[in-house]
C-alpha cells in the first residue's frame, strides 16, 4: 500500500483549517500558553480551547511549529 505524504504548507490544507480564522486564534492561544507555562501548546489543549477535533488541532499545531521553525531559520540567516 502506498500513501501520499502531505506537508502542512500545502495551501489546500491551510485553507481547510483556516475556515474560521483558526490559524490566527491558534497563534494567540500558543502565545498565551507559552506566557503561562513556558511551553508550546499541545494539540490536545489547543483543540479544547478552540473547540475543534483532534485532527484539525494536530494540523494547526504542525502549522504553528513549521512557521516558528521557518522564522528561526530566517533570523539565524540574518544574524550570520
Amino acid at each position: 500500500m502506498f500513501h501520499e505524504t502531505r506537508t502542512v504548507t500545502d495551501d489546500s490544507m491551510l485553507e481547510r483549517i483556516d475556515d474560521a480564522g483558526l490559524v490566527e486564534r491558534a497563534i494567540q492561544e500558543d502565545a498565551h500558553h507559552w506566557a503561562l507555562y513556558r511551553r508550546p501548546i499541545s494539540a490536545e489543549t489547543l483543540g479544547k480551547r478552540l473547540r475543534i477535533g483532534a485532527a484539525r488541532s494536530r494540523l494547526l499545531v504542525s502549522a504553528l511549529r513549521e512557521e516558528q521553525a521557518e522564522r528561526r531559520t530566517r533570523v539565524d540567516s540574518v544574524a550570520s
